[in-house]
């Protein structure tokens, strides 16, 4: 009977601690991915402003390196 008891103290107990990490760990992930595509975004957008501005400079840099 002692053990059946201490049984159910351990899963009272142990499940909600283990679903609250698993909860964390997802809530975690999630904002992770939320990052990492918020970095995607924000690189592609620096990578095309400086493609643009790289474009823009190019005939400047024609004609310093021919004098």
């Amino acid at each position: 009977m002692i053990c059946l008891i201490s049984m159910v103290l351990t899963l009272a107990i142990a499940l909600p601690l283990v679903g609250l990490a698993i909860m964390d760990a997802n809530n975690a992930t999630n904002a992770a991915i939320i990052e990492i595509d918020r970095m995607r975004r924000i690189r592609k957008l620096l990578m095309r402003e400086l493609e643009e501005k790289n474009a823009n400079s190019e005939p400047t840099e024609a004609t310093t390196t021919k004098e």
